[in-house]
């Protein structure tokens, strides 16, 4: 079994363990039970934290995001229940969450995200916050070090293998780079998910333009070299046919997530294909939950179930 610390108990992710027939042993850690349905909300709880201190000292001051749902969902039902002003979000004009996301509160601007990489600066002047704080690419807030350090740190124990999660904004990923809780690290393997598809299932982990992540594969290589991760770790593109069998293992198993949270599992899968990996290897798969935003969409058929 998983020997796990005792960081952050309150927050748990759920564990499962199953034994797949092609697979092999797989430990799988949920995170769908957190209040908007994912990982998102140990961010929100961060920024919100953050947000309120700095409240403080200039009551004016708005915050402006790019999110493509579940981050500004997670955030401003954060935000809700501090009674704290408004997030300013930056969304696609597609996105059909704009509309849940004016509903709990959020300050909508919606623009073509495709057509051109934005700046912060480009950012702040879309979402008419002159004077404001972006946040989508803020590293002062130290996102790495601080988004996700409890989740990070409950996997201290795991020794030996490889652990598999989706890839999107990037702070996921990094936080597993950064936070450095590992008592073997050079025998942790850390593959993130991504994929390439613009009308992909997980079009969560679709991201034309990444400009604000600082992991990139010279990040990863310098983190190997120093011992601080596996040398196998890297994020890698999965099939759509890799991922419809993630979402048929998930189904499967009563896991209450979303294709983009399958990220993970895809690429383990993919891997195997591959025959970069096999049954003996230890493997856990990070799922990184179904955001409310996405529940409300299927129960108004503008999803898939």
């Amino acid at each position: 079994m998983l020997k796990l610390s005792a960081m952050s108990l309150m927050n748990s992710p759920v564990i499962v363990e199953i034994e797949h027939d092609i697979y092999g042993a797989i430990i799988f850690l949920d995170e769908s039970r957190n209040p908007s349905g994912t990982h998102k909300d140990r961010m929100a709880a961060t920024v919100a934290k953050i947000y309120r201190s700095i409240l403080k000292h200039n009551k004016n001051l708005r915050l402006s995001l790019i999110s493509s749902g579940s981050a500004a969902y997670a955030i401003q039902t954060a935000f809700n229940a501090l009674s704290l002003p408004p997030l300013k979000v930056l969304i696609d004009k597609t996105r059909e969450e704009i509309h849940i996301l004016k509903q709990i509160g959020c300050e909508i601007y919606v623009t073509d995200l495709e057509s051109r990489m934005l700046t912060p600066t480009d950012i702040l002047e879309i979402t008419n916050n002159a004077g404001g704080i972006e946040i989508t690419s803020n590293m002062a807030i130290r996102p790495y070090e601080t988004y996700y350090t409890n989740l990070v740190s409950y996997l201290a124990g795991f020794n030996s293998g490889y652990i598999f999660l989706p890839y999107g904004s990037g702070h996921l990923y990094g936080s597993f780079l950064f936070c450095e809780v590992f008592e073997e690290p050079s025998t942790v393997h850390i593959i993130g998910g991504k994929t390439h598809l613009k009308h992909s299932k997980a079009d969560k982990l679709y991201a034309p333009y990444n400009p604000f992540s600082v992991v990139d594969i010279n990040f990863i290589n310098t983190k190997i070299a120093m011992q601080k991760i596996g040398q196998y770790s890297s994020i890698i593109e999965f099939t759509e046919e890799s991922l419809l069998e993630a979402i048929l293992i998930a189904k499967r198993n009563n896991f209450d997530v979303e294709p983009s949270a399958l990220g993970g599992l895809a690429i383990m899968i993919e891997m195997f294909k591959q025959s970069s990996l096999s049954r003996i290897d230890r493997k856990l798969v990070l799922l990184t939950g179904k955001s409310k935003i996405y529940s409300e969409l299927q129960r108004k058929e503008l999803l898939p179930s």
